[in-house]
Formats: C-alpha cells, structure tokens, sequence
C-alpha cells in the first residue's frame, strides 16, 4: 500500500505524460499484489463449505484441469495415480487452495519442460495408529538449495521477483495445520522437489 500511495503522489505532481503513464501501471500492479494477498488470506480464515467428505484423487484431478491450458503448451508430461474410494472429512476448499499452491510451484520450477507426478495413497500414521491418506505432489524441476528450503515456509520469501508475493507456501503450511495434517518437502538442485501431504479425517465409509 505505501508503493501505491507513494506512485500516486507522483502522479499528481508529474508533468510528463510518458511518466504519468508509467506510473499508473506501477500504481495497478502494487493494488493487484495487495488483492491478491487480502483475497489469499480470506481464502484461509473462511471457508463457506466448511468440512464435508470427498475423494482426494476428483479434487486433485479437477485442480490440474485447472492447468490444463499452461500444461498443454509446455513440454511437460503429467503422471497421476489416483487410487478410486480414497475418501477424506476435511475443508475442500481450503484443500484445494493447497493443492492449486503447490502445482502452480512445481510448474514455475520446470519452464523448460518436464515431469509432473501426483499419487494418493493410504497409510497407518505410526505415531497416532490412524489410517491416513498420503498425497504426493512431485517435479523434475529446479528444485531448491538448502538455504532456499529452510525459508520457503516464511511469509512474503519468494524467489520469483516481482511474480511472486511470498505467501503461497506459507498459506499452504498454516491450512495444513488448521486441518490437523502434516506436511513434508525434500528437493534437490536440478533434479526436482516433491511434498507429501499426510491429511487425516479419513473416510473410511465412502
């Protein structure tokens, strides 16, 4: 707010039309950052839906229809093992913000092409003694240095320059935990990054 403030002062004092223009445009991107982070940190205070039971492999095949458009004219190949009857009681939409979250990630991580893989599957968490479901989001792309991965959960930390707002993971992280679920990420320079998601509130009547 306080860059679209500033740009708007200049506005009013700038003579050149050249200028005035491109600060307009400054002034446009700055209000766009700021909806989209008002409308990310709505998405994860409510959730009209509230919790309901679903299939972990529908919602996940429905978000990357979502992608369908990007996937097609990349050179990357998408792999998924949807096991049918994996059910889960949990907020769907908030889900579905994590899992739109990461895919968006791993596909900014291979601009030259590669390889998407997503896989659901149940699991005794050997901690709790309760079946759980596993959902794997994985890529053949950059991947992370050490130093990048110890922030990534931070807020506004992003490696995207101007494309970024650092909040994705972070959001991603907090619904996590809201859900009662966990969450883990390994990754290596050049070779890729996966996340596994242990979600809990198994279904196990659906």
């Amino acid at each position: 707010m306080s860059a679209a403030t500033n740009l708007l002062y200049l506005l009013r004092t700038e003579i050149s039309e050249a200028k005035r223009l491109e600060y307009i445009v400054q002034a446009e991107g700055e209000l766009h950052r700021v909806s989209e982070i008002a409308t990310n940190t709505l998405r994860f205070y409510h959730d009209p839906a509230g919790t309901v039971s679903f299939e972990v492999g529908e919602l996940a095949q429905s978000v990357l229809m979502l992608f369908r458009g990007r996937i097609s004219v990349s050179r990357i190949s998408v792999e998924t093992h949807f096991p049918a009857g994996i059910f889960i009681s949990a907020p769907e939409g908030e889900l579905r913000q994590v899992i739109v979250n990461l895919i968006e990630n791993a596909l900014d991580a291979m601009p030259e092409g590669g390889r998407l893989i997503l896989r659901t599957r149940e699991f005794v968490n050997h901690n709790s003694g309760k079946l759980c479901v596993r959902l794997t989001i994985a890529d053949t792309g950059s991947g992370m240095n050490s130093e990048v991965l110890s922030r990534i959960f931070e807020p506004f930390y992003t490696t995207k320059g101007v494309a970024g707002n650092g909040l994705g993971l972070w959001l991603t992280l907090e619904i996590m935990k809201k859900c009662g679920s966990a969450m883990r990420v390994r990754s290596a320079m050049s070779r890729g990054t996966v996340f596994q998601l242990s979600l809990t509130g198994v279904d196990a009547e659906s």
